[in-house]
């Protein structure tokens, strides 16, 4: 029996994920250790913001709630 990848999609899920994210800066690897990218995610609005956690934790080792909002705003999505 195989599952659908639409059943395994989940809204709230998806925003918990960049929560954590957020909320626990420092388990950033602890909780992404499956590598998530931001296609990873459905919802257009938690794809932008997944992509700007990624890149801020690109440049930086920690994600930064700040310079997540800046890289939204820099990439024309406020």
């Amino acid at each position: 029996m195989t599952i659908a990848s639409s059943q395994l999609w989940n809204e709230t899920a998806e925003s918990t994920v960049l929560a954590s994210f957020l909320r626990y800066p420092k388990e950033y690897y602890t909780v992404n250790d499956v590598n998530l990218v931001a296609s990873d995610f459905q919802v257009q609005a938690n794809r932008r913001i997944a992509n700007a956690i990624l890149e801020v934790v690109s440049e930086k080792t920690e994600v930064d709630l700040p310079l997540v909002i800046e890289s939204l705003s820099m990439a024309g999505h406020e």
